[in-house]
């Protein structure tokens, strides 16, 4: 995946599967690693360098063990979402849709669709979620941070946790199944991909030449911080 102005995660990331088939990911050594990873990444190196066959048991045994109970814990962080995106909708707080972001094991933020109850079209879920992770962290970026969305992100909320960079996504309704109760978003995707001039939306390009003056200063200022 690419990430606006980088591509989408800058470390180098090694897939980890094994025959039960679990399948994981890890950084490569070097790089900060979280104490689920480092067990993991232990555990495959020895089962790599090995030929002790009881230790190959062993290390094989406590991965597979080890990858129900990560299982079990990425359930229980979607249950979350979904426990908000109901509640929102019985409390008459606004659309069917909750979110959380996990970091370390542990849900930092949460977010339900606010769209109505604060008169703010950009409210949804992910975004809510992302805001509320975002001032937890002191940061505006979510690496080492996984985003779970009661729903398939809409264009505008992907757009968010694509450039928020997290490590991963996880979703539980689709965007089918939003369309189904009239939350249907593919005509954005649809407007995306045409012309300007063909847009439902009008959209005209003025005074280009001015404008250009702050990216010309964003490239010569010793004071931006990049993103």
């Amino acid at each position: 995946m690419c990430r606006p102005g980088g591509g989408i995660g800058r470390r180098s990331r090694l897939k980890i599967c094994h025959s039960q088939g679990c399948e994981g990911s890890i950084p490569f050594p070097g790089t900060s690693l979280s104490n689920a990873e480092a067990f993991l990444f232990i555990t495959h190196y020895l089962l790599i360098i090995t030929r002790d066959s009881a230790i190959q048991h062993l290390c094989l045994s406590l991965s597979t063990s080890f990858c129900h109970m990560d299982e079990k814990e990425k359930m229980n962080f979607m249950q979350e979402a979904i426990r908000l995106s109901i509640s929102n909708v019985e409390e008459g707080k606004g659309g069917p849709f909750g979110a959380v972001v996990v970091k370390d094991g542990k849900i930092i933020a949460r977010g339900s669709n606010c769209v109505t109850a604060h008169n703010d079209p950009t409210a949804h879920a992910e975004v809510v979620a992302i805001r509320e992770a975002c001032k937890f962290l002191n940061s505006f970026q979510l690496e080492g941070c996984e985003i779970y969305a009661s729903c398939e992100p809409c264009p505008m909320c992907l757009g968010a946790i694509y450039w928020a960079r997290p490590d991963k996504l996880y979703y539980a309704n689709s965007k089918e199944d939003a369309a189904s109760i009239d939350f249907d978003d593919q005509f954005i995707y649809e407007e995306i991909a045409k012309p300007i001039a063909e847009r439902k939306l009008f959209t005209r390009q003025v005074l280009r030449d001015e404008a250009l003056l702050a990216f010309e200063k964003w490239n010569a200022s010793i004071k931006k911080i990049s993103y």
